[in-house]
């Protein structure tokens, strides 16, 4: 504002431009400068003679103005009610706010990335490991959801999850090994404890999953049949003798749809089956 007032109380007769030439000069599109002479935040002069638009300092200014405050992401209101006010209350008010909500943003991004982080390092885990068996400790999970039937956790339950559980959570099916059969049992919905830590979100203590921190048989394998078969879990089986390791009777299948619930050719999932003992003497090497 006090540009303005310097320039109009000298009484010079200023410069005008075309839009052309104040375009190229700010670089700014005329198509933009127009729209802004339409939110009126630029007032340029008419041409008694022709009807066109003339631009002068105060006009260059103006825009600067705007250009100053969008850089800041000021929206284009905001922007009109500091210029019109006059108010320095009015600017730091505004200013405050979008230091605010940029804060938010930087949390939100922030979090986004360590989601994405995850899903990621998931899909990592995938590839390293297909097919190779190895001793892995069972994630400590907190429980969101069990049922006899998984279509309750699509059809009903699912309705109870913030979006961010949605997202992050992991579907586990687990089955009960009696000889030659797998008997299926629960579907858990968990999220892990360290993504709930590291995301700042609550969880209660009561609900963790029974199977965390054990030592288990791990391996991941393509899922190319919508149930676990005998042959799948064979190769832990085969592993666990080969390394004098008694096996529990639980089998967690942990559910990996890599790019959408409905492609069935590239579903995975992860096997845990816990040990009986302890294996710190195990050798961690894998095995095929």
């Amino acid at each position: 504002m006090g540009h303005y007032e310097y320039l109009q109380g000298t009484g010079v007769n200023m410069e005008t431009y075309k839009i052309s030439q104040i375009a190229r000069l700010l670089g700014l599109s005329s198509d933009t400068i127009r729209f802004y002479e339409k939110k009126g935040l630029v007032h340029p002069a008419t041409n008694p003679d022709n009807q066109y638009r003339e631009y002068d300092l105060n006009n260059i200014l103006e825009l600067l103005d705007i250009i100053y405050y969008r850089h800041l992401d000021i929206s284009l209101n905001d922007i009109q009610s500091i210029c019109t006010s006059g108010s320095i209350e009015t600017m730091h008010e505004l200013l405050l706010k979008k230091k605010q909500e940029t804060e938010e943003r930087i949390r939100y991004e922030q979090q986004l990335s360590k989601k994405l982080t995850h899903i990621s390092e998931t899909y990592q885990r995938v590839e390293s490991n297909q097919n190779i068996c190895s001793i892995k400790a069972f994630p400590t999970s907190v429980i969101l959801f069990e049922s006899e039937k998984t279509s309750d956790f699509f059809t009903q339950q699912i309705a109870h999850l913030t979006q961010d559980q949605f997202v992050l959570c992991s579907l586990y099916k687990t089955y009960q090994l009696q000889h030659s059969d797998i008997l299926p049992g629960k579907t858990i919905i968990a999220l892990e404890q360290d993504i709930m830590e590291e995301l700042h979100m609550s969880y209660p203590q009561e609900h963790m999953m029974e199977a965390q921190h054990q030592p288990c048989v791990f391996l991941v394998i393509h899922m190319l049949h919508s149930q676990i078969q005998p042959q799948d879990i064979e190769p832990l089986l085969r592993y666990a003798k080969q390394h004098n390791l008694t096996l529990q009777n639980t089998l967690y299948l942990r559910e990996i749809p890599l790019t959408s619930y409905q492609d069935n050719q590239n579903y995975y999932a992860e096997l845990y089956i816990p040990l009986c003992e302890d294996v710190k003497h195990v050798d961690s090497e894998q095995e095929k």
